[in-house]
């Protein structure tokens, strides 16, 4: 059975769904993951890049 995520911004009107999309480049992903470890969902150390 398949199981499906999304994100919401809660609003004034009520929670909507985010619209996922692409990420530019690969770098970007790698930029963000170094700034915030956490946001991976497991316990991280980066030691270098």
């Amino acid at each position: 059975m398949a199981v499906e995520m999304a994100i919401w911004r809660m609003t004034d009107d009520g929670p909507h769904p985010l619209v996922s999309s692409p990420l530019d480049s690969e770098q970007r992903l790698e930029d963000m993951i170094a700034e915030d470890p956490r946001m991976s969902g497991t316990d991280l150390l980066i030691i270098g890049r």
